[in-house]
């Protein structure tokens, strides 16, 4: 086999891209085989396993094709037959995560497992949420969310630009909720970086608080 045939381009869940991966290793598995008791047309359903490896950062994932006698060759298989083991990540979760409270940690994880599975209004209700959550935590419930927003900047938890930027976020997790609204890709990105954002700033904040304990004053 020509080298070239085992280089693939692939999504690589660390480089965040499509990056020339080797492909390692590939199988074939039948599982299943059926006869039609009419016409007794027979056939077989199995799957064709495939290891690549990232050329840069050699990061290791596993294709799964559901194939049959019916859908035999490589050029028939789409994303309908086919799952990645691990899912693939298109967006990372920070690493700072881990500093969040514990029910703020689980929240977002279940957001960014349902992002990698491609279930976009639940991933919008969900950032939602969180920015509902965020907003009760510091300044209470309120009212609507535009008189929330409207406190939240008058107790200078968000700067009157970005005020604007909060509102389109919320706007979309309603939609999503309450309009049967399904978010673009890019619409998502967005909102998570408004999500991502406040959380971090907010992060960073008490992080100095406490930094600044350890800083020898002035004589």
């Amino acid at each position: 086999m020509n080298p070239l045939d085992k280089v693939k381009k692939v999504h690589c869940s660390r480089c965040l891209q499509n990056t020339n991966h080797q492909l390692c290793w590939e199988n074939s598995v039948s599982e299943k085989s059926f006869v039609d008791q009419e016409s007794g047309h027979g056939w077989w359903q199995g799957y064709h396993y495939t290891v690549f490896k990232c050329s840069g950062c050699e990061n290791v994932v596993m294709r799964k094709d559901l194939t049959s006698s019916e859908i035999n060759c490589a050029e028939d298989w789409d994303d309908s037959y086919r799952s990645w083991h691990p899912a693939l990540i298109s967006r990372k979760r920070p690493d700072w995560l881990h500093e969040l409270a514990p029910k703020q940690q689980e929240i977002l994880k279940e957001i960014y497992a349902a992002y990698q599975a491609d279930l976009t209004a639940l991933t919008m209700m969900g950032l939602r949420t969180v920015l509902d959550q965020f907003i009760v935590e510091k300044i209470g419930d309120v009212g609507t969310f535009t008189e929330k927003l409207k406190k939240l900047k008058a107790d200078g938890y968000i700067a009157a630009k970005q005020f604007d930027t909060f509102s389109t976020a919320l706007d979309a997790g309603n939609a999503a909720a309450h309009r049967s609204y399904q978010p673009s890709s890019a619409v998502l990105g967005h909102v998570f970086d408004v999500v991502e954002t406040l959380l971090h700033q907010d992060l960073l904040a008490k992080n100095s608080v406490q930094v600044g304990t350890q800083i020898p004053q002035r004589e």
